[in-house]
């Protein structure tokens, strides 16, 4: 009988410990207060807010889950037609610019069909009053 009293009480010293190491490490910093205290008082206003925080969360989760699958849908389509619609103003201006005399004359070489695309986007682009 001695034997199975010593056991029990050193599962219980194993298992306290083991509380006491997690409740140190453990980044809810409520549990920790509850194992840290002295006071029997303090424990017991510790642990009654770890559980009241426990339970709000599992009252927020259970809340979630349920309106999660309740499918809850609202959906509200409005057509509106207009008969003319108005174009908005366009700017495009390029703050890097590029110099070309700073570019090497084999590159300038391999570039030369970029010419006429460049000459259609400004003479596009001064009709469009968009900056160059």
């Amino acid at each position: 009988m001695a034997r199975d009293e010593t056991a029990a009480e050193a599962e219980t010293q194993s298992l306290k410990a083991l509380y006491q190491e997690f409740s140190e490490n453990t980044s809810m910093h409520g549990l920790g207060r509850v194992f840290a205290v002295s006071s029997t008082w303090r424990r017991v206003t510790w642990s009654g807010l770890c559980l009241l925080a426990l339970g709000f969360a599992v009252y927020q989760f259970v809340t979630t889950i349920s309106d999660f699958y309740s499918y809850p849908v609202t959906t509200i389509v409005t057509l509106k037609h207009e008969s003319r619609a108005i174009f908005p103003g366009i700017t495009i201006c390029n703050l890097n610019r590029k110099r070309k005399s700073k570019i090497g004359p084999e590159l300038l070489k391999q570039t030369s069909g970029f010419k006429e695309v460049t000459s259609v986007f400004v003479h596009i682009s001064v009709h469009l009053h968009v900056c160059l």
